[in-house]
């Protein structure tokens, strides 16, 4: 896939796809975690809450895999055999043996969710946005030195504070507008690529 057709494809699942070997099973379980995220505001029950924590930590090796099975084993939506509970279906796939997998299964449900929710090309354009957030085309090589407070307002970002408007300023500061252009917008899940770029995360 050239750079074009990655800007330009309209299959979310073909552009994930085309990730497999390319991108680690750090962005692949974060990917899953981020299409949870999405519907985390339907997600009221915290065991499901509790597995996508799990499974950011465990793709950030925060986590042992005891522990992800553990959050897996209690996930509720482990066991609905209906497609019809969404999020929790989602939060139990974050927690799947294999990053690639729990990637697949939450881009599926995600996809599947979004159409219910609005049109098929609005679901599909959410869905792409989103691989679009968390994987570049290529890697992206590291930066030699940034200044200390853009380190400090990502690394505060990836902890989930509200500072992206603060980076955006940051980054033109530093005169990097390409990069500042992407924190224009407030949401930033962990795997982010623009945000692993800032933070040499693979």
């Amino acid at each position: 896939m050239t750079e074009h057709e990655w800007q330009t494809c309209t299959s979310a699942l073909a552009m994930l796809h085309w990730q497999y070997g390319r991108a680690s099973r750090r962005k692949f379980r974060l990917f899953a975690c981020a299409c949870s995220r999405r519907l985390w505001k339907q997600m009221a029950e915290p065991r499901s809450r509790n597995a996508v924590v799990v499974a950011e930590r465990f793709a950030d090796g925060l986590a042992t895999r005891r522990e992800l099975e553990a959050a897996r084993a209690a996930a509720p939506g482990r066991r609905f055999g209906r497609m019809t509970e969404y999020a929790a279906k989602m939060a139990a796939a974050t927690t799947l043996p294999t990053a690639d997998r729990a990637a697949d299964a939450c881009a599926s449900l995600l996809l599947v969710s979004l159409i219910r929710l609005r049109t098929m090309a609005a679901g599909e354009e959410e869905a792409l946005a989103l691989v679009r957030h968390i994987f570049a085309w290529q890697p992206r090589g590291t930066h030699a030195e940034l200044p200390l407070t853009v380190v400090q307002l990502a690394e505060a970002l990836y902890q989930g504070e509200d500072c992206a408007f603060a980076l955006h300023d940051a980054l033109l500061d530093a005169g990097m507008p390409d990069l500042a252009e992407h924190f224009r917008e407030p949401w930033h899940p962990k795997g982010c690529w623009p945000l692993d770029h800032l933070l040499d995360k693979h």
